[in-house]
């Protein structure tokens, strides 16, 4: 996650589409009171039906520290609910970089 500021009130975007913000001005991670603000641009989402979603890669527990949030996404029927899971993959890095 790359920190980002606000410009004029306006919140930055990070640069590229495969990075994910983390407001600087909030709190971070694991924080036991505030918001943790994270800003994204919606073509860095990964969408995979229910039937592929890679359930060990998501929930892997050995390799580096990261946050995935899941959620619904895809097309809403009522009989059957969402056909598909939005995964976003947040990973920290220790620089702020535009490359």
């Amino acid at each position: 996650m790359l920190p980002v500021g606000t410009v004029d009130r306006v919140l930055e975007i990070p640069p590229r589409p495969w990075d994910v913000g983390w407001w600087e001005d909030g709190v971070g991670l694991g924080s036991p009171q505030g918001t943790v603000v994270l800003v994204a641009r919606l073509d860095s989402v990964e969408t995979y039906s229910k039937e592929v979603l890679p359930y060990e890669e998501l929930f892997a527990q050995d390799g580096p520290g990261r946050v995935v949030p899941v959620t619904c996404g895809g097309t809403y029927r009522s009989s059957a609910g969402w056909d598909s899971d939005v995964v976003v993959t947040l990973t920290p890095v220790s620089t702020r970089s535009a490359d």
